[in-house]
């Protein structure tokens, strides 16, 4: 049976489950702001936010797993995506407008979609046949609250054990992507010490007078840390800022993306009422990346927006 037929079928199960009212989800500290999809890397219409993994309802993953198990056994489920779009920008009358843009933009990007509706709540089927091949269900609907866009991806049993160990994150509470090459594996770093130096009077010391240090780590289950450490010192006073990054990476073409789930900056200053910490807010940023190799031969990861490039030196064990 061809891939669309099977999924005529699962959406014809669906539809005779009971009809699922669609959730209410806040949009603060259960959600975080999204610009792409992490399950099929197209780009969202403005205003989504993608709900955190401990806070789906339970209604969402029970829908979901049904559509799965209508399959009798024949596919799993694989990466789950929960979006929404709420709040002050959004209109019921205009969710058909941001349904009918994601649709628009799946199927430019080769996905083939199929979808019937019940009640209000649209289930449906999304086929790639171009590269791996690639199955997703899901549904989607509308309140006077929130527009919820939710799918998840179908596997075959006979998947390899890394995507079992990335369903198995999933399950755990972790939407990483594994979508991180190889060669990226490890530590990037880079670094700069002023020449100009800064002598401490009562103890005859010295120290540049502005140094930095900054790096990435990427893992193999497509997850991030960076590390960025910049200090200023005039005379006896020394002014840090230090921040702490981490979360899932998503590699497409040319371009990163970088999803945080942690964003922690502290500042201290030998005056204490200067002195700052505060988890910042969770943004998406997006750079062009290349590779290229120093004077020496070493290996280099630069990113760049429109802010400028940075590059960074593989650091060898």
């Amino acid at each position: 049976m061809k891939t669309m037929q099977k999924l005529s079928m699962y959406l014809g199960l669906a539809l005779s489950l009971s009809v699922i009212a669609t959730p209410s989800i806040q949009a603060a500290d259960e959600t975080e702001p999204a610009t792409s999809s992490i399950l099929t890397a197209i780009s969202l219409p403005a205003n989504a936010h993608r709900v955190l993994p401990l806070h789906i309802p339970g209604e969402v993953q029970q829908t979901l797993e049904k559509l799965i198990a209508a399959s009798n056994g024949k596919v799993r489920q694989g990466e789950t995506e929960v979006l929404i779009w709420t709040g002050a920008n959004y209109k019921k009358a205009a969710a058909p407008h941001l349904i009918d843009r994601l649709t628009n933009t799946l199927k430019m990007d080769g996905w083939k979609y199929e979808g019937a509706q019940e009640n209000g709540v649209t289930f449906f089927g999304l086929v790639k046949e171009s590269g791996h091949r690639r199955a997703i269900l899901g549904f989607h609907g509308a309140t006077d609250e929130a527009l919820v866009f939710a799918w998840t991806e179908l596997l075959a049993l006979e998947t390899s054990a890394a995507t079992s160990a990335l369903t198995q994150a999933r399950s755990n509470g972790n939407t990483t992507t594994s979508s991180v090459p190889r060669e990226w594996i490890g530590t990037w770093d880079n670094g700069s010490v002023s020449m100009l130096q800064r002598k401490d009077t009562i103890t005859g010391t010295t120290t540049p007078g502005r140094s930095s240090y900054f790096s990435y780590s990427f893992a193999a289950d497509g997850t991030f840390q960076f590390i960025g450490l910049m200090q200023t010192t005039n005379y006896s006073c020394a002014t840090k800022l230090f921040n702490d990054k981490a979360g899932r990476v998503r590699v497409a073409g040319n371009t990163v993306t970088f999803i945080p789930s942690k964003n922690y900056w502290k500042n201290t200053s030998c005056v204490a009422s200067q002195n700052s910490e505060k988890n910042h807010t969770l943004t998406e940023e997006t750079y062009q990346w290349r590779t290229k190799t120093d004077e020496y031969g070493k290996r280099l990861i630069c990113l760049s927006n429109d802010k400028g490039e940075s590059c960074y030196r593989f650091k060898e064990k």
